[in-house]
Order: structure tokens, then sequence, then C-alpha cells
């Protein structure tokens, strides 16, 4: 038998479902060999040139809309007007209002990766502690820039599917993490280490959620008190000193 992706082993229980659903999706959006068809939750991956650009300006719709309001008060029809494309186009494309909500979070997603890549890859760190430290700064400064979709995951009043896209980034953004500590330094062997950046990430999502203001700006102290929560409770598992590797070193 196969080994696990790492999101498969997260223990989200409200979002389940839709994790295993977005779990079944290659970065491009399009269902994995042997998976399940296609599913209601999930946005139709479009396939020509016009419909790419229709997806498109339907989620920047989405967007302009939670600008304005919350969102219990979405619905496709408000999105199809917003977007001044036909409700039959939207549902092509997005089925669901969950559906497109992750449409709009995997945008997003996608954004933060790049925003965060330079960060991972080319801090000049020399200890874990300083790396998570980096991170946790690059991502204040990512949702301050997009207060959607600080508030779609921090804000009380989030939706069930964005916030189920949010906890499958959350398993990749760990998994990645973890990979750059061990290529960065001697790193002990820590059972499900994947699984522990991904809870230290919760926790620092949800310290930010104490006090997001409407911009997306996340105040200076619950910045500061989530990066002691994250080194924390990563400190139970990993020593305050790695030893970097030698062809980093130099």
């Amino acid at each position: 038998m196969g080994r696990k992706n790492p999101k498969d082993r997260l223990f989200f229980p409200n979002n389940l479902k839709f994790i295993r659903i977005i779990s079944t999706l290659e970065p491009s959006g399009t269902p994995r060999t042997g998976e399940p068809a296609h599913d209601r939750f999930l946005p139709t991956p479009p396939r020509r040139r016009p419909a790419v650009a229709r997806a498109e300006k339907i989620l920047d719709a989405l967007d302009r809309l939670l600008r304005r309001r919350e969102t219990d008060a979405i619905g496709l029809p408000a999105i199809a007007r917003e977007a001044q494309i036909p409700l039959s186009s939207i549902y092509h494309l997005f089925p669901t209002v969950e559906a497109a909500y992750i449409g709009l979070m995997r945008r997003y997603n996608v954004q933060m990766d790049r925003a965060l890549e330079p960060v991972i890859s080319g801090s000049t760190s020399t200890g874990w502690q300083d790396l998570a430290r980096a991170l946790l700064c690059a991502a204040r400064a990512f949702y301050t820039q997009h207060p959607v979709v600080a508030r779609l995951v921090l804000g009380p009043m989030t939706h069930q599917a964005a916030r189920a896209s949010d906890d499958s980034h959350i398993a990749e953004l760990a998994t990645r993490f973890a990979a750059e500590v061990h290529r960065r330094f001697h790193a002990p062997q820590v059972t499900a280490l994947e699984q522990r950046f991904a809870i230290a990430i919760a926790i620092s999502d949800r310290v930010w959620s104490l006090g997001l203001t409407e911009d997306g700006t996340i105040p200076d102290f619950l910045f500061e008190e989530s990066v002691r929560a994250v080194l924390g409770y990563l400190g139970h598992y990993l020593p305050p000193c790695l030893e970097l590797r030698s062809e980093l070193a130099a």
C-alpha cells in the first residue's frame, strides 16, 4: 500500500468531506488519475481560453462582493449579477456557491505560495526559529495586502468551503516547510513532523483571528503572541539548535 499524502492525515473533523474532495485535485484543478468524477463542490476546470477568462471574471465578481457583504449573503445569483454573466454560465463552471468559494481560495492559495516561496527557498536563516518567524511575517504581509482572503480564513463569518480549502492548503505548506527544514538542517526524525507544522500554522491562524481588523491587519501584539505560540509548540519536537548542512554552512 502506497504512502499516504500528509494532507489525508490531518484531523479537521468538520471539514473532512471538503478536504477529501479538494485533495483529489492536481495543482491544475483537474482530477487525479483514478479518482472519482467531478464533484459538485468543485469548480469545473475550464477547457478553453474563453471559459478560463469567464471563470476569472466570475471569481473577480465574488471577490468584489466579499469586500462589501458577509459570506452568508452571497449566492450564485448575486455573483452572476455582479459578473454580468448569465446564471447558466455560472452553473457550468461553478455548480454550487461552495465551488465558487473553493475556486477563489485556490486562486489566493497560488498567490500566497508565490509570496512565501522566496522566503522558504531564499532565506539565509541559520535556525529553524528564524525560518518560522520569516514565514509568519510573509503570511501576515499577504493577509494585509489581501483582506478578502484574510476575512475568509481568519474572520468570524468564514464560509465552510473556504475554511476547508485553507485547511488543505495548510497541509501543503506544512509539507513544504518540513522538507525545507530537512534540506537545511540535520534535523531529528520526528513522528508526523508535517502534521506538527500544520498544527503550528493553525495555531497562528487562530491567534490572528482574535484581533483581525476589517482591512486584514493583524495587530503587532497578536503577531508576536503567535510567534511565541508557534515556537513554543514546535520547540517540544525540535531541539533549539540544529546543525546546518555542510553545503549551506560554507
